[in-house]
């Protein structure tokens, strides 16, 4: 310890330690594996959310009859869709609050604002 009760020593501030060093590479490594994964089958992975964005047909075998059937649009891959062709929106988000200002903090922010 310093003169002034600091402590001294110690890890810098800002700089990770190995265990947490070690799992970032093993992350990142991991999501490179993956993006490389999603880029080579990139034309099949798009044509399936284009597929679920405007209905399938399903064949299904229900005991020994066979049932076709339709299922409607998936809302999320053409949500999808378009944002990655458009891009996406700008997100608003709504806060109300109830939360009452005490009566003295009131007063001090009306007093600031009457000196300016």
């Amino acid at each position: 310890m310093t003169s002034d009760g600091k402590k001294t020593g110690g890890r810098v501030k800002g700089s990770v330690n190995t265990k947490v060093k070690k799992r970032r590479i093993l992350e990142a490594n991991a999501m490179k594996h993956l993006k490389n994964k999603i880029l080579s089958n990139w034309t099949e992975l798009f044509e399936a959310q284009l597929l679920l964005a405007t209905g399938v047909k399903v064949q299904k075998t229900i005991g020994d009859k066979e049932v076709v059937f339709t299922k409607p649009p998936d809302a999320m891959a053409g949500q999808y869709l378009m944002n990655t062709v458009v891009g996406k929106p700008k997100e608003t988000h709504n806060v109300n609050s109830t939360v009452q200002i005490p009566e003295i903090v009131y007063k001090l922010v009306k007093g600031i604002n009457a000196k300016q």
